[in-house]
C-alpha cells in the first residue's frame, strides 16, 4: 500500500477527460474523412457529367478535326466492306472501317484506346472489336489502332473496324475522361 492510495491529487483533476481518449477521437476523425472525401469526389464527377451531357458535346464530320482538352482528333477516312470469304459480318450488317489520327497538343501525357470509341448505328453503340481477313487470307487492315500513351507532340494514326446495319446513318462517338476526371465526348458524323 502506498500513502497516496485513495487520495486525489491536483494533477488528476487537471487532466481533461476528452484528452484522455485522444485515440478514440483520432479514429472518429479518420472515419469521418473516409466517408466525406469519396462522397465529395462522386458529387464532383456527377456534376461534371451533367454539364457534359447538357450541350458541351462536339459534333464534326469526316475530314474535319477537333481539339478537345489538348488532344487533336481527325477522321481521315471511312470505308465499308460487306465481307470476304473468311470474314462475314452479322446478317444485315457491313464492316465500317474508320481511320483516325490522334495528336497530343497539350503538355501532359494522354492515353488513347480504341475502346473509348463506339460505332453508333441509329442509337445502337458497339465497340470497334472486329478484324477483317481478305479473300487471300491476309489482313485487309494492317494499321489497327491499339492503345498507349502520347507524350507532348505525340501522334498516332490507326484504323478501327466495327459492324453496323447496312444503309443507316453512322456516328463515331468518343467518350473518355481528362486528367481532371472531366468527361470528354465528341461525335463524328461518318456518312
Amino acid at each position: 500500500m502506498s500513502l497516496n492510495d485513495g487520495i486525489e491529487t491536483n494533477q488528476d483533476k487537471k487532466k481533461n477527460p476528452i484528452l484522455k481518449f485522444w485515440w478514440v477521437w483520432s479514429i472518429i476523425i479518420l472515419v469521418a474523412i473516409g466517408i466525406l472525401v469519396p462522397n465529395l469526389i462522386i458529387q464532383k464527377a456527377m456534376s461534371t457529367n451533367s454539364v457534359t451531357q447538357t450541350g458541351k458535346n462536339k459534333i464534326v464530320k469526316v475530314g474535319d478535326s477537333v481539339t478537345q482538352n489538348g488532344v487533336h482528333y481527325q477522321i481521315n477516312s471511312v470505308k465499308y466492306n460487306t465481307g470476304t470469304k473468311y470474314s462475314k459480318p452479322d446478317d444485315g450488317n457491313q464492316y465500317v472501317i474508320v481511320n483516325i489520327t490522334i495528336e497530343n497538343k497539350g503538355k501532359d501525357t494522354v492515353s488513347y484506346n480504341r475502346y473509348n470509341f463506339k460505332l453508333d448505328d441509329a442509337g445502337n453503340q458497339t465497340s470497334f472489336s472486329d478484324y477483317l481477313t481478305g479473300d487471300d487470307g491476309k489482313k485487309v487492315v494492317n494499321d489497327i489502332l491499339g492503345s498507349g500513351d502520347l507524350a507532348e507532340g505525340g501522334k498516332v494514326t490507326g484504323s478501327m473496324i466495327g459492324q453496323a446495319k447496312i444503309g443507316e446513318k453512322y456516328k463515331l462517338v468518343y467518350s473518355g475522361y481528362t486528367k481532371n476526371y472531366k468527361k470528354s465526348t465528341i461525335t463524328f458524323n461518318l456518312n
